[in-house]
């Protein structure tokens, strides 16, 4: 039984409007116990990894553009994630 461990640590420029050009996204999750070659323990760390780029990616408005940005932002803190553990 292979057991990764290790955290994602992910950095990305959100570029979507100007307010979010100058943030930097930083969104660590750990995958300390979980065997990610088991399916279980993949689902429990996609469930971590997508609140989490939820929380980050965070703006607090509620305009069409900044829902926008925000949906950017978590596809792109997922995406990198999932490159990172494969």
């Amino acid at each position: 039984m292979i057991v990764r461990s290790l955290i994602a640590s992910l950095a990305l420029v959100a570029a979507a409007s100007p307010a979010l050009a100058q943030d930097v996204v930083n969104v660590e999750i750990s995958v300390t116990g979980l065997d990610l070659s088991q399916s279980a323990d993949r689902e429990r760390f996609e469930t971590r990894l997508k609140s989490a780029a939820r929380d980050a990616c965070r703006t607090g408005y509620f305009s069409p553009g900044a829902r926008i940005a925000e949906q950017r932002c978590i596809d792109d803190v997922i995406a990198s994630a999932r490159q990172k553990i494969d």
